[in-house]
């Protein structure tokens, strides 16, 4: 039999860095046997979809990103740290949070992740970007938000920027709605199959609830959770903040195969013991909204993106 996969939920109030350190290394001790060795080069993939003020909490936040730098320095670890970002670059999303300050303080490239790989899984056709093929290992740094498409986001949706450019449009508006949000929910679970991180860690210390990904309410959650699994770590997360599986595509397609089964149950590492629960909610009927994009936005991006380059 084999044995359930391991998540971590730990408290954890504000920023601070010694704290968030020491949080950050517990963590790789419980997954030390899959962690790369010292001299890897590690991709940091933070969640940068557009560009947004640090107390939005619409990114990954700029001193969590320094903690785990800093955390995997010691470990002798080659870092970058890198997104493909819905509009401009990642250096130009990161202004605006602060993390491109944090990158240059501590001299770590931040990268836009580019170029495509065409791979398939079960017959299915899908691409992740050719710059993975640079690193030993991905680390997958998720900001834990409602999404008012997704219902939330966190381990497997942040790796949707693992595809690079505005292909992500495309599939909103080629797969957006398709049986009930099903093809959408299966493209996201084979690119978080084939980009592998090796370790998840969620910032949800300040998290968006609501509308998210980028209109929803800055709250303190005060919560850290990672595991290896990174299904077993989204199912934990909607257990534990009261939510409903069925509401979320990606989940709700889980629990109806068979060869997710092993994700759905995972054993709960709670060395502090169980968080409390923080100020996070998840969007309501009223604030869902489609997965498709129309295709007029297609056009709004490409104008956008055209922008961004200019101011680059």
């Amino acid at each position: 039999m084999n044995a359930l996969p391991q998540v971590v939920f730990l408290p954890q109030v504000g920023y601070e860095l010694d704290t968030v350190c020491r949080k950050i290394e517990l963590i790789f001790s419980q997954f030390e046997a899959s962690l790369p060795p010292a001299g890897s080069k590690v991709l940091l993939k933070p969640n940068l979809v557009k560009a947004a003020k640090r107390s939005d909490a619409a990114q990954t936040d700029p001193e969590f990103v320094r903690a785990v730098i800093l955390c995997g320095r010691k470990r002798g670890w080659n870092i970058s740290v890198g997104d493909s970002p819905a509009i401009g670059s990642a250096r130009q999303v990161g202004n605006a949070s602060g993390l491109t300050k944090v990158c240059d303080e501590l001299q770590t490239p931040l990268l836009t992740l580019e170029g495509s790989i065409s791979v398939s899984i079960e017959n299915r056709p899908t691409t992740i970007a050719a710059s993975l093929q640079n690193f030993d290992a991905i680390i997958n740094l998720p900001k834990l938000k409602g999404h008012g498409q997704l219902y939330f986001t966190a381990a497997v949706k942040n790796l949707y920027g693992c595809v690079a450019g505005k292909v992500k449009i495309v599939r909103h508006v080629a797969m957006g709605d398709k049986e009930g949000g099903r093809i959408f929910a299966r493209m996201l679970l084979d690119t978080a199959e084939l980009v592998k991180p090796c370790l998840t860690i969620v910032d949800g210390i300040d998290a968006m609830a609501g509308r998210g990904p980028l209109n929803g309410k800055c709250v303190q959650e005060n919560l850290i959770a990672a595991a290896t699994d990174s299904i077993a770590l989204d199912w934990a997360l909607v257990q534990h903040l009261g939510g409903d599986i069925t509401q979320d595509p990606i989940l709700n397609l889980v629990s109806e195969e068979a060869r997710y089964q092993n994700h759905c149950h995972s054993e709960l590492v709670t060395p502090f013991g169980l968080p409390k629960r923080g100020a996070f909610y998840f969007p309501s009927k009223e604030e869902r909204k489609p997965i498709s994009f129309h295709p007029w936005i297609l056009l709004r991006f490409a104008f956008r993106n055209l922008k961004s380059k200019f101011a680059s």
